[in-house]
């Protein structure tokens, strides 16, 4: 059995696929590109900003509880700030 390349299968399913692709770089620290780092914002608003957990059990909980109960009370914030309009900030 000949190996398969996967990039070519996973390009070959998006071109079938309602799936879109953004490339991004591996590590965007400025927050207006890349959508992950801006649900990391938000959920750093809501779990670690001015707050002080008296142990990491305690800071778990708070975490679980921002994805399983706060984002979904919070959908609107979200769906106005995590969206797919990038800025490109050249130097």
């Amino acid at each position: 059995m000949q190996p398969v390349d996967t990039c070519e299968e996973v390009e070959k399913y998006l071109k079938t696929s309602r799936i879109r692709v953004h490339f991004l770089p591996p590590r965007s620290p400025n927050l207006n590109l890349n959508p992950i780092e801006r649900l990391w914002k938000i959920m750093h608003e809501y779990v670690s900003h001015n707050r002080v957990y008296e142990n990491f059990k305690a800071f778990k909980k708070a975490l679980n509880r921002f994805f399983d109960v706060t984002m979904e009370n919070i959908n609107e914030e979200l769906v106005s700030r995590i969206t797919d309009i990038f800025q490109v900030i050249t130097s």
